[in-house]
């Protein structure tokens, strides 16, 4: 914990040992990641270590304008952090793969599937899927899928509070 500043400099220009202070961070607290120099200057259009340094706690905001429509970058930074998926661009907000990488983390009522495209909203497919990670998705489906009962009964078998969601007819439904 705040080791990262303490470290001679000559050490962050060397990327194994960068690399490895990076994937070390597991604890997800590190004060320093929030910091400008987290990323030494010469490695930040770098994938591999920017990868990393989002994965330890880098915030995405900081991440070059090139990398930003870099996907691996994008797939690491929405795995550790979902909220990162509404900083998107519309052709990542419209792709099923970072969506889904984004729910991977549980975050109590937050669902990255409200900033999803429309495309993704009113897709069945994709609507199962993300009913089956975050239940309180269903708020967020085009008015259609609230009315299909296979994708409402996804939604409340993953969290039951999501029923407020549903087409009002299935709030008498037993099933």
């Amino acid at each position: 914990y705040g080791g990262f500043d303490k470290i001679d400099e000559s050490f962050k220009s060397d990327k194994e040992l960068l690399m490895l202070a990076y994937q070390s961070d597991t604890g997800g607290y590190n004060s320093n990641a929030s910091k400008e120099d987290y990323v030494p200057q010469q490695y930040v259009n770098d994938v591999e270590v920017i990868c990393a340094a989002v994965k330890a706690g880098w915030s995405f905001d900081k991440v070059s304008d090139e990398l930003k429509k870099n996907k691996q970058v994008i797939m690491a930074s929405v795995e550790r952090t979902p909220r990162d998926f509404e900083k998107l661009s519309e052709e990542f907000r419209n792709d099923e793969s970072v969506l889904l990488a984004a729910l991977e983390k549980k975050e109590s009522f937050f669902t990255p599937y409200q900033f999803a495209s429309d495309a993704l909203k009113s897709s069945k497919e994709v609507a199962l899927k993300v009913m089956s990670k975050n239940g309180m998705s269903l708020e967020h489906v085009s008015d259609d899928l609230k009315k299909d009962k296979e994708v409402v009964l996804a939604a409340v078998q993953n969290r039951g509070f999501s029923l407020q969601f549903a087409d009002e007819s299935f709030r008498k439904d037993r099933e």
